[in-house]
């Protein structure tokens, strides 16, 4: 992009005024600070998964991959496991117990497709500093009923790593940098998503019918990007989906698409077909973008499909097939497909909270 700069102040405001999916993620493998986008305590549904998800009953997870970040040779994984069922205070920014936070970090191999990155079986010995080959590093932040959070670092011991599939076993017992020792025991779906900067982001493995759309809203910028369009930001969700903060623990998705500038109190009907939009710096009434991470806003725009914190795709072509029927409800029809030709389809009739917010 010849105007990065520009667009990164213009997405900043975009993303000002609107939440985005899975809003712990960002570029690098910090501890978390803000609540991960799946809602503790909350199971994705049964039906309509593109994965098979066992659930923890303590604990709900969220990975990631972040390549060889430490210049060691090594892949970089980080695990982050939430007490379910924790509230988040927004006003203090913290967690509302009992509960904790344990994030760890693993070097392992570095796999040959960073969206399908995976921990290899083994032990793990704590290390501070030294990112070789099965060294491991991390904290626990642990939330009270009342009072302040207490955080400190895993200063010594071992972490065994086993999995079939993306079912893992963590174990181990360890040492505290407050003194207390603590033990480690997780078993559960645990997916790493692609924050290395390399590849195309998906880790869809298969075709998905997407089914149980049940929320819509969009987002009008104007001509937050472009003078020959209006860009419009589409969220769908299942039940499990929060439409106020945009997260959820389900199947969800975003459309980025360029409507026209006239268009203020709705989205006009027609086929949106997804295009290399920021590439090419054309913006052309009728398409689509491509999906799209800027990583220094942790910002999803354009075309994405989301299931919790375990599947997330860019959707890289295909259509979206828009129908007004001008009494606030519209049918959404999405026929697309990730850089690896994994399709994504779905349908979504019923009403769809609008708002135009030009900037």
């Amino acid at each position: 992009m010849k105007n990065l700069s520009l667009f990164a102040l213009r997405a900043a405001a975009v993303l000002a005024m609107t939440a985005t999916m899975v809003a712990c993620s960002d570029n690098d493998p910090e501890e978390p600070t803000t609540p991960p986008g799946q809602n503790p305590g909350k199971n994705p549904p049964a039906e309509s998964s593109p994965i098979t998800i066992v659930e923890n009953p303590t604990y709900s997870s969220i990975g990631a991959y972040y390549g060889d970040y430490n210049d060691a040779g090594t892949g970089n994984y980080t695990v982050q496991l939430v007490t379910k069922n924790m509230t988040w205070d927004e006003d203090n920014s913290t967690y509302i117990g009992p509960g904790e936070i344990i994030y760890l970090e693993f070097n392992s191999t570095i796999p040959s497709n960073p969206n399908l990155g995976e921990i290899v079986p083994g032990i793990y010995t704590i290390a501070e500093e030294d990112y070789s080959l099965n060294t491991a590093s991390g904290s626990i932040t642990f939330y009270p009923a009342e009072g302040n959070e207490d955080w400190s670092t895993i200063s010594s011991g071992q972490i065994s790593v086993a999995h079939e599939g993306n079912v893992y076993t963590l174990t181990g017992s360890i040492a505290l940098s407050n003194g207390n020792t603590a033990e480690i025991n997780y078993t559960g779906t645990i997916t790493f998503l692609n924050r290395s900067g390399e590849g195309d982001m998906s880790n869809l493995q298969s075709d998905f019918t997407v089914t149980g759309l049940t929320k819509a809203g969009a987002i009008n910028f104007g001509q937050a990007f472009s003078e020959e369009s209006n860009y419009c930001a589409i969220m769908l969700g299942d039940d499990q989906f929060n439409l106020d903060e945009n997260i959820g623990s389900g199947s969800s998705l975003n459309f980025g698409i360029n409507i026209a500038p006239d268009a203020t109190t709705g989205i006009p009907s027609g086929t949106y077909t997804i295009a290399n939009c920021l590439e090419t710096e054309s913006f052309p009434v009728g398409s689509a973008w491509d999906g799209y991470y800027f990583a220094d806003y942790a910002g999803y725009y354009g075309c994405w499909y989301f299931f919790g914190d375990y599947i997330e795709s860019a959707l890289m072509s295909g259509t979206l097939v828009v129908e007004n029927h001008n009494d606030g409800t519209y049918t959404l029809t999405f026929d697309m497909a990730d850089a690896y030709g994994h399709k994504v389809k779905g349908t979504y009739t019923g009403k769809l909270l609008y708002a135009y917010s030009p900037e």
